[in-house]
């Protein structure tokens, strides 16, 4: 094959694996990250390593595109949420410059980096426990304890807190882009999901997160769950 793709968040595990299947592939393939010294860099030759600035930067699609025109990449394969909120907005003008980026639709990105979009999405199919932004109101409701409380936006675990009473709960700074939900124990599970390009899925893979390290899943167990892969 003689198609271009540049894979981007090489530093993580989703680029990494993104990087090797595409090779295995026959792809000729660009790893790029913001960290020089990402894992992912050294999966390719010195050619194909690049380096580029932090999807919070304003200059990020700009020199993205313009790496992507004098390589003539093909083929975007984004791997960091920050990078999703961006390219989504710029993925109409990457096209027209003859690069597809392959991100799933606007409305699907920003439902699902924000997770109390995700919530009120899913609360009509699937279990979700009570969830408010955190604010004086939601602190006053009527919460069993213990409750969690973690950023709108995020990823990896970042930022995500117990609060075992509401003492704890009144701890926290309401209108900071926070959020409170209903602790939910027990097993956790992970669902990958393959769909094309017009959001329609083809495959679902149902995993229970058995080792989890800085929020990242290390290991997994696969299973067959129904009623999970028909959501």
């Amino acid at each position: 094959m003689d198609k271009k793709i540049l894979v981007t968040g090489v530093g993580g595990p989703a680029g990494q694996n993104a990087v090797r299947s595409l090779i295995k592939e026959g792809f000729e393939v660009f790893a790029a990250d913001c960290g020089e010294h990402a894992a992912g860099l050294y999966f390719v030759d010195e050619q194909h390593r690049l380096k580029l600035p932090r999807a919070t930067e304003f200059v990020y699609p700009h020199r993205l595109l313009e790496i992507c025109k004098r390589l003539k990449i093909d083929a975007i394969v984004p791997t960091v949420d920050e990078e999703l909120s961006v390219l989504v907005k710029d993925r109409d003008h990457f096209k027209n410059n003859g690069v597809e980026v392959l991100i799933a639709s606007r409305k699907t990105v920003e439902t699902a980096n924000d997770k109390l979009r995700t919530l009120s999405l899913l609360s009509d199919t699937v279990e979700t426990g009570m969830f408010a932004p955190l604010s004086a109101i939601s602190i006053g409701r009527q919460w069993q304890f213990p409750v969690c409380v973690k950023p709108v936006e995020g990823r990896g675990g970042r930022g995500v807190h117990r609060a075992d009473s509401k003492i704890d709960l009144q701890n926290f700074l309401p209108g900071s882009g926070l959020m409170v939900q209903s602790y939910l124990p027990g097993t956790e599970f992970s669902v990958d999901v393959l769909s094309d390009k017009e959001g329609k899925a083809h495959y679902a893979v149902v995993r229970v997160r058995v080792t989890i390290k800085g929020g990242l899943c290390m290991l997994s167990t696969v299973v067959r769950m129904q009623q999970l892969e028909d959501l």
